[in-house]
């Protein structure tokens, strides 16, 4: 009997942290806001274009590339399937993969620290997965493991602490509001907060990731699409922009042996400061321009690296 109530307390706890996961976490409901929209600007492209470019990722990508200015400037139809980095490399792929067509390119815009360890199923991923109601998302080479997918959906301590926290102090609940998806899905931060001074970054490509992207590149040419990646940007002071590139590139020297990537001018450093809103990954609006600029650029271009190039490059930057 004892049993039976201990399970029964478990499976109400569980359940009431699943409803509050799915239906009232600030979190979930921005990122739910950012799907609608991104649905909606989708199937105005599919209507009205034969072919698309899909570019996905985190949030980087979500507050960098802007779909409206890459058709109404640039003529380019482009669906920004950029949502959150902490959902995981799989669930951000997988939903990717889900807008793409026969004809198709996709951008692969992971920041690479998704790239640089385990490629795991992660908990905001399946807690997005099932507040779309896209339980596919969640399917790898082996099915999908419930019991751990349905724990998940359950808040971590971390969050409740925070949720208390902000609460207690009277502050937004969370840092971003739905109200700043604009059309296309993209984000326009904003926050802003002191990006500090950040150090070079020295990400290197894992096993995991790579056999990720090897994934990619052979899903790719299943499905007819061309397929590249492309470097986020990132702040990094002046002093350290030549040092940046260097590191991006050879990061990019190990994606190259397996994905195209396309050469562009910042090779992922950009070094103003007031570009960027909140953190050293996500532009101001007027930065997201620039970004997006050179994003359509490289696009038209279809300009990709050779490994000869990049090490030709990297030695230039010694």
């Amino acid at each position: 009997m004892w049993t039976l109530q201990l399970l029964a307390v478990a499976l109400v706890t569980w359940a009431m942290g699943a409803a509050y996961t799915l239906h009232v976490n600030p979190e979930i409901a921005f990122f739910r806001r950012a799907y609608e929209l991104k649905q909606q600007w989708f199937a105005d492209l599919s209507r009205e274009h034969t072919n698309k470019t899909v570019v996905f990722g985190g949030s980087s990508c979500l507050t960098s590339i802007v779909p409206e200015r890459l058709m109404e400037r640039h003529g380019l139809a482009v669906a920004n399937e950029g949502l959150g980095a902490a959902m995981g490399a799989r669930v951000l792929t997988r939903y990717a993969f889900e807008s793409l067509r026969a004809g198709d390119m996709l951008i692969v815009a992971l920041e690479p620290d998704l790239l640089s360890g385990a490629v795991d199923l992660e908990p905001l991923g399946v807690q997005f997965a099932f507040a779309t109601r896209q339980s596919a998302l969640l399917r790898g080479t082996s099915g999908v493991n419930w019991p751990s997918a349905l724990v998940d959906l359950r808040p971590g301590g971390y969050h409740v602490f925070t949720l208390i926290g902000k609460i207690l102090l009277r502050q937004p609940l969370y840092r971003y509001a739905p109200t700043e998806i604009e059309a296309g899905g993209w984000h326009n931060v904003a926050a802003r907060r002191d990006l500090g001074t950040p150090g070079v970054p020295s990400v290197r490509l894992s096993n995991a990731g790579r056999e990720w992207l090897r994934m990619i590149r052979d899903e790719c040419a299943r499905r007819q699409v061309r397929v590249a990646v492309t470097m986020p940007w990132h702040f990094c002071v002046p002093e350290n922009l030549r040092a940046t590139q260097r590191a991006n590139l050879r990061f990019l020297r190990d994606v190259v042996e397996v994905l195209p990537v396309l050469r562009e001018p910042s090779l992922g450093a950009h070094a103003v400061r007031e570009h960027f809103a909140d953190t050293n990954m996500h532009p101001t609006a007027d930065a997201a321009a620039l970004r997006t600029d050179e994003f359509a650029a490289a696009l038209k271009a279809w300009s990709v690296w050779t490994v000869a190039e990049m090490d030709a490059q990297l030695a230039a930057l010694e």
